[in-house]
């Protein structure tokens, strides 16, 4: 768009011909003078035009899906897709509550209830009741009151229980907080509108996968037809689901599961699925070009395999020859699949795991 776009060249040269129209008593020397009143005339001119022709390319920028940003872009999905922004995600979960005795009878800990971590403040999301001799544990779903990536809680973690009339609750996280995550980016939109059309039919894998996808909290789905012993289909199709660390858990997969009412065939029964990340070494040795920054180099394997690894998505294999060709892909470096020290094979994932690595478990020429 910015090649079709007059230059501040072309609007003084519109403006200087304007003045020297027909009859003109101007002369060309005159106008083309920057500090005579015909010279700041044409100047104000042209500058008019800039900022006028900046506006029409903003607003033309707006429409279109790979130049819309900002606001400009959730005007644009909600207008076309009837889609909007995933704003920041909470992080869903189970809590245990259990107390040491039941002096206090029968109680009920209303949803809504504040669970504390430390800086990151949980709420119950439905009811639950101690009977009159109950001492728990009652496994509750929670989430975090407030979204983003740094609302993370490990399992096991204890949490404080806020304006209980009985005191004597204690509280921990029964797994991993799953679904946290800042508010959709530009591109994440971006990529999600251009699914829309393709899966607009609903019902299709790709339709689910997309529903599912829309999910707060969910970044990853893997959606596939069950099949019989004999091969043959079913009658239900699963899907496994996870955020975009590649964490889940049951709370997480019940949201999902929600919002598929809208994607999935009347009858058609979708099994959610939530899955784990399992985190795995991986040790290269690689050869250099010489004259390359090698340092530099080292550095860029290290991304391109973490990037390879994390893109897998739930239930998928890690294959030694995906690592290679990440590797293979770089300018100056050399490597084959015998350059691996670790894994020295295929890392087969279970239905709910997802494959996952950190750049402290990759090692490029031992370090």
């Amino acid at each position: 768009m910015a090649g079709n776009m007059p230059t501040a060249m072309d609007y003084r040269k519109a403006a200087r011909n304007a003045l020297l129209v027909g009859g003109s008593p101007l002369s060309q020397s005159v106008v083309e003078l920057p500090t005579s009143n015909a010279g700041l005339l044409v100047e104000a001119a042209s500058t008019v035009g800039i900022i006028v022709g900046r506006q029409l390319q903003d607003a033309y920028a707006g429409l279109l899906l790979g130049s819309a940003r900002g606001a400009d872009l959730d005007l644009l999905v909600r207008d076309r897709y009837e889609i909007t922004r995933n704003g920041a995600a909470p992080g869903f979960g189970e809590a245990s509550l259990t107390r040491p005795t039941a002096a206090a009878g029968a109680i009920t800990v209303a949803a809504g209830t504040k669970l504390v971590a430390g800086a990151v403040e949980l709420e119950t999301m439905e009811p639950v009741s101690f009977g009159v001799l109950g001492l728990g544990p009652l496994v509750v779903d929670v989430k975090t009151t407030r979204g983003g990536s740094d609302q993370g809680v490990v399992g096991g973690t204890a949490l404080q229980p806020q304006g209980l009339t009985d005191t004597s609750i204690v509280a921990a996280l029964v797994d991993d907080l799953a679904g946290q995550d800042d508010e959709e980016s530009d591109e994440e939109l971006v990529a999600r509108a251009r699914d829309y059309w393709p899966n607009a039919r609903r019902g299709t894998l790709g339709a689910i996968t997309n529903g599912l996808r829309s999910t707060t909290g969910v970044y990853r789905a893997t959606v596939v037809e069950s099949l019989d012993p004999n091969g043959d289909l079913a009658g239900h199709v699963e899907a496994w689901i996870s955020d975009k660390a590649g964490r889940s858990n049951t709370t997480l997969a019940a949201q999902a599961d929600a919002v598929l009412l809208e994607y999935r065939c009347a009858g058609i029964q979708v099994v959610v699925r939530s899955t784990t990340p399992a985190y795995v070494q991986i040790e290269v040795n690689v050869a250099f070009d010489a004259g390359v920054d090698t340092s530099a180099k080292r550095e860029e394997v290290r991304v391109a395999l973490m990037t390879k690894v994390n893109a897998l998505g739930p239930g998928v294999s890690l294959r030694l020859g995906m690592l290679y060709a990440a590797v293979e892909a770089i300018s100056g470096v050399t490597a084959d699949e015998d350059s691996f020290v670790e894994p020295v094979g295929d890392l087969l994932a279970d239905v709910d795991e997802c494959i996952r690595t950190r750049p402290d478990l990759i090692l490029v020429n031992g370090g």
